[in-house]
């Protein structure tokens, strides 16, 4: 996704936050700044943080199934509200099982193709 910056990698995947995040944290500063000063400023920019974190790790639950199932994830961008998990599409005995991944949400791409894709035996 233009307009985004790296921030890490975690796995081989990396990690992306779209520009307009930084609005966001402008936003929630300056909102609690006019309620409760700088100490309510940067709590309210350490709770938007703390979201972050818990939607990031939300997001490598998902990695972690499209994995286990061979499918790649080079990367993850997270804007505002949201975020986009890009799929690199596996080979299929079938082109008809095939799905092209949705960028609105993670799960919307993997269902199908997990649905169509046995597990593979780790005896």
């Amino acid at each position: 996704m233009s307009r985004s910056f790296k921030i890490g990698t975690i796995g081989g995947t990396a990690v992306r936050v779209h520009i307009t995040f930084a609005l966001l944290l402008v936003w929630i500063w300056l909102a609690h700044y006019r309620i409760g000063g700088a100490p309510a400023a940067w709590e309210g920019i350490a709770f938007i943080l703390s979201v972050f974190a818990c939607v990031v790790l939300h997001e490598f639950g998902y990695i972690a199934a499209t994995r286990y199932f061979g499918i790649k994830t080079p990367d993850i961008t997270l804007p505002p509200i949201g975020d986009i998990i890009r799929l690199v599409q596996f080979e299929t005995e079938s082109p008809s099982t095939a799905t092209a991944p949705n960028d609105r949400s993670a799960l919307n791409g993997i269902e199908p193709a997990l649905a169509n894709r046995k597990a593979p035996d780790r005896s």
